[in-house]
C-alpha cells in the first residue's frame, strides 16, 4: 500500500495568520490575560494545552463557519475552558498513578468550576461560559457534569471537546506517553457519533490531521499528487490525485490513487 509524505499544506501560513490575528485581539482583554496567568500557575502543560485547545478549535471553527463574535467567543472560551483547574487540589493534578474514584470525582468539577469563574465576569460571553461547563459532555450522554447529548450542547462546547481530547491524547503526561497523531485520529473517528458529533469531527480531521485537502504528498511509489479528499471515517487514508509520476514526468491528467 501506498503512503504519503508531507510536503506543504496550501494555505495553512494564511489560516494560521488569522488564527493568530484573532488570539493577538483576544488576549487584549485584561480579564482573559489574568485568567491565562491562573492557568500557567497549575502547570506548564495545562497552559501550553490551552493554547493548542484554543488554535484548533478556531480553525475547526472557521471551517464550519463561524465568523465574528461566535468565533472570537469559541477562542475565549477554548483558551479558558480548564481555567476551573485552579481550584482542584494540585497533589489530585499531578499525581503519577491513576485516580481513585473520589479524587476523578473532584477533578470533573473543574467545568462546574470553570463556569462559576467566569460567569461571575461581565467580560465573558455566555458562549464561553458554556464551553467552560459542557467540554467534556460527549453526543451520546456519557459525558459529565450532566449527561447532556448531541441536540443540547453548544456548537462551541462540542468543537472544543473534539480539540481537547485530540490535543491530550497527542501530549505526554506523567501517567501515560502519548499517542501518535494518526492514532488518535483513529481512535476518535471510532467513537464518531458516540462522544463526538460527526460533522464537526470530520471538519476537525479535514483540516488538522496528517493529510489536509489541499496538501502536496509525496507516495512511496515516488510519485507526488495532492490530497482531493477524505474517505469517510478514515482521514489518514485519503484519496490523492497523482500530478507526477515516479520517472518525475509531470501527468496530462491526473491518477487518482485511494489509499483506503
Amino acid at each position: 500500500m501506498t503512503s504519503p509524505t508531507i510536503k506543504i499544506a496550501v494555505n495553512a501560513q494564511k489560516v494560521l495568520k488569522m488564527v493568530g490575528t484573532l488570539l493577538n485581539e483576544i488576549l487584549k482583554n485584561d480579564f482573559i490575560t489574568m485568567n491565562l496567568y491562573d492557568v500557567r500557575s497549575i502547570d506548564d502543560y495545562t497552559y501550553s494545552h490551552s493554547v493548542n485547545v484554543a488554535i484548533f478549535s478556531l480553525i475547526t471553527g472557521f471551517a464550519v463557519g463561524l465568523r465574528g463574535n461566535p468565533l472570537k467567543e469559541l477562542g475565549v472560551g477554548a483558551l479558558l475552558h480548564d481555567i476551573g483547574k485552579v481550584m482542584v487540589d494540585d497533589s489530585i493534578l499531578h499525581k503519577p498513578t491513576n485516580l481513585t474514584v473520589n479524587e476523578y470525582d473532584e477533578v470533573k468539577k473543574h467545568t462546574v468550576y470553570g463556569y462559576e469563574i467566569l460567569k461571575n465576569s461581565k467580560d465573558i460571553s455566555e458562549t464561553a461560559c458554556y464551553i467552560a461547563l459542557y467540554h467534556h459532555e460527549r453526543t451520546d450522554g456519557s459525558g459529565y457534569p450532566y449527561h447532556l447529548d448531541n441536540s443540547v450542547i453548544p456548537l462551541q462546547a462540542k468543537i472544543v471537546a473534539i480539540a481537547d481530547v485530540y490535543d491530550a491524547l497527542t501530549t505526554d503526561r506523567v501517567y501515560r506517553k502519548r499517542m501518535y497523531p494518526h492514532e488518535v485520529v483513529d481512535y476518535m473517528c471510532s467513537l464518531s457519533q458516540k462522544h463526538f458529533d460527526k460533522a464537526l469531527l470530520d471538519a476537525f480531521t479535514s483540516h488538522i490531521t496528517s493529510y489536509p485537502i489541499g496538501t502536496a504528498v509525496m507516495l512511496n511509489t515516488g510519485e507526488k499528487g495532492i490530497v482531493a479528499s477524505h474517505n469517510k471515517g478514515f482521514p489518514n487514508k485519503p484519496i490523492i490525485h497523482v500530478v507526477v509520476d515516479k520517472n518525475k514526468e509531470k501527468l496530462e491528467t491526473a491518477k487518482e490513487v485511494n489509499l483506503f
